[in-house]
C-alpha cells in the first residue's frame, strides 16, 4: 500500500497537484509535482486552495499574468448562481482602507478582505510537504511536522531564530520555479539531518512564506 504523503496512515487513492492548479493559467506547467494523497486530504483541500488563490490574486501589489488569470477565475466563481454562500461570505469580509507609504504619504483608498491566516498557512504547509516529496520521492518520517510563517511577520532586524533560518536558506539553497516565475522556492536540508528542512516559497514574485520541517518534540500526554 502506498501511504498518503500528508497523513502517513491512509492509503493514497488519489493524486494531489502541487502547487494547486488554481494558481496557474493554462497551459499548465509541466513541472507540477504529483503527490500520492488519501481522498480526505485531497478532496478537503480544494476550498483552502481557493482561499489562498483569492488572498494572493486580489492583492493590490501583485502584478503577474498567472495572478491575473487566477483573479478572473475567482471572480467567475463568486458570481455563479449556485454559490450564494461563498459570495455572501466574501462580501462580508470586504472593507475599505487607506493606503499610505511607509513615510505616511496618502495613496488613496482600496478594498481589502479578511484572510483566514490559519487556513492559508495550512495550504502553504501542504505545498511545502509536496515540494519536499518532489525532491526526495518519499514522505516525511513519522513524528515530523511542517510549520509555515508569513515572511513579513518575521523580524529580520532582530536576533530571531526564524530570521537566521531565512538567511541560511537564501545563502545555501538555489532558487527554482514552477511556472513562469509563478511559484519560486528554495529548500535547505541540514547535512546532519536530511529529514529536517527549511523552505522559502514565494507566490507571484511577491508573497513569501518560510516553512520549517522538524521532528515534533511535544511531550505526549
Amino acid at each position: 500500500m502506498t501511504a498518503c504523503v500528508y497523513c502517513g496512515t491512509r492509503e493514497a487513492t488519489t493524486i494531489d497537484d502541487i502547487p494547486p492548479l488554481c494558481l496557474f493559467r493554462r497551459p499548465l506547467p509541466t513541472t507540477i509535482v504529483k503527490v500520492p494523497s488519501c481522498f480526505p486530504r485531497n478532496n478537503g483541500a480544494s476550498k483552502d486552495d481557493e482561499h489562498l488563490r483569492n488572498m494572493l490574486s486580489f492583492r493590490h501589489d501583485v502584478d503577474h499574468p498567472d495572478a491575473e488569470a487566477a483573479r478572473e477565475a475567482a471572480l467567475r466563481s463568486l458570481v455563479r448562481p449556485e454559490a450564494p454562500g461563498l459570495r455572501a461570505a466574501f462580501l462580508r469580509s470586504v472593507r475599505e482602507v487607506e493606503l499610505r507609504t511607509p513615510a505616511g504619504l496618502y495613496l488613496g483608498r482600496a478594498g481589502v478582505y479578511d484572510v483566514d491566516v490559519a487556513r492559508v498557512d495550512r495550504v502553504v504547509e501542504r505545498i511545502v510537504m509536496g515540494l519536499l516529496y518532489g525532491e526526495t520521492r518519499k514522505p516525511l518520517p513519522p513524528g515530523y511536522t511542517t510549520k509555515a510563517y508569513l515572511l513579513t511577520q518575521i523580524d529580520a532586524s532582530a536576533d530571531d531564530k526564524l530570521a537566521l533560518i531565512v538567511g541560511t536558506v537564501l545563502q545555501k539553497a538555489s532558487l527554482r520555479f514552477i511556472g513562469p516565475r509563478t511559484v519560486g522556492y528554495r529548500i535547505f536540508r541540514p547535512p546532519d539531518n536530511a529529514d529536517a528542512s527549511a523552505c522559502l516559497v514565494t507566490f507571484y514574485e511577491r508573497v513569501t512564506w518560510l516553512a520549517i520541517t522538524t521532528e515534533d518534540r511535544t511531550p505526549s500526554t
